[in-house]
């Protein structure tokens, strides 16, 4: 590999490191605007909030609590017929455990 190739490798995964990754399929963005809209919570809380949600959801439970969040009642009723159990408790529960996680303790 030449270095031209090894540096445009390393830029490429900086950059991707550097944007978290997880917003360039537009769900974790969706995920922080519905969290902006419905919430007086600041947008560091909703951007960490939607990147451990994304990590720690199952794909239908992340859905549904962007859909919850973004007042999509069409998607919400879809999803919440698709979720088992421990998919709709943990995704229900996940605004209230975030604050652990993502919560700036205030000066």
């Amino acid at each position: 590999m030449g270095r031209q190739s090894t540096l445009f490798v390393l830029g490429s995964a900086l950059a991707v490191v550097a944007c978290g990754g997880k917003g360039a399929d537009g769900k974790v963005d969706r995920f922080v605007q519905g969290c902006l809209s419905s919430t007086n919570l600041e947008r560091s809380f909703c951007e960490c909030a939607g990147e451990n949600a994304h990590d720690e959801l199952s794909e239908d439970g992340f859905a549904f609590l962007t859909a919850t969040l973004n007042e999509d009642q069409e998607d919400v009723a879809t999803l919440r017929e698709k979720l088992d159990l421990t998919e709709a408790l943990a995704a229900g529960m996940f605004m209230v455990n975030a604050y652990k996680k993502c919560a700036q303790p205030t000066e």
